[in-house]
């Protein structure tokens, strides 16, 4: 085997998963070697895509709408700094959430997901309400690493190991087309189906996305403005 030399163009940057595990910005023109699942590293190619999610790390900034939740930020997150946040419960009781409103093209599916990693609650639920009220969810189990249900019939519902405890969890909904506004939604949950969590109860989040597509792609970060891959 003799590796051979080739050109590559991208005019944007990405992100690969590194030899060390973590997620790292590539800048542009430069190939994607991702050692997500080989130990030998492969290249990464994927089609265009663009995160909706203007503040896909700052939980704290006013773009999130917290409802019956408080975000704390200094964790270590996927990319090896301190950026990820403690997602908790500010009351005793139901739905306590961070969630927005995106702008999205009628009878398309779109794909939120997160980072998300077990504080003291294992479960947390990830809500897509489309524009006929519906809302789509699915719930995932973050100590087994699984989708533990879905609720009125999401595209799809998926969970991926990330390692160190974190997960990437995502769900795909195609939004239809009417008058109601989509709604995205991180909810946390002490079970499966149960959004019932007790006064300061918590878990980990990093890396929100809300893309185009029926699956979600690697991961763009953003910081004021949507981003294209």
């Amino acid at each position: 085997y003799k590796p051979l030399p080739f050109s590559f163009e991208r005019d944007s940057i990405g992100t690969r998963v590194n030899k060390k595990g973590l997620i790292e910005v590539v800048g542009n023109d430069i190939p994607r070697i991702d050692y997500t699942d080989s130990t030998d590293g492969v290249l990464l190619l994927e089609n265009s895509a663009t995160n909706l999610i203007t503040y896909s790390e700052d939980f704290n900034n006013s773009y999130w709408t917290k409802n019956g939740s408080s975000v704390t930020s200094g964790f270590s997150s996927p990319n090896g700094t301190l950026n990820a946040s403690k997602l908790a419960s500010s009351n005793d009781g139901l739905n306590s959430r961070i969630e927005f409103f995106p702008t999205v093209s009628d009878n398309i599916i779109y794909t939120s997901s997160l980072f998300v990693k077990k504080g003291d609650l294992d479960f947390i639920s990830l809500n897509l309400r489309d524009k006929t009220g519906v809302t789509r969810v699915a719930y995932f189990d973050i100590d087994n690493g699984t989708v533990s249900s879905t609720i009125n019939s999401p595209t799809d519902a998926k969970i991926e190991n990330y390692g160190n405890g974190w997960f990437k969890v995502s769900v795909s909904v195609n939004v239809g087309s009417g008058g109601t506004s989509v709604r995205a939604q991180y909810v946390l949950a002490s079970a499966d189906g149960d959004v019932d969590t007790d006064l300061n109860t918590f878990l980990y989040i990093w890396g929100a996305m809300l893309e185009q597509g029926s699956y979600p792609t690697s991961y763009i970060p953003t910081n004021g403005s949507t981003v294209t891959r």
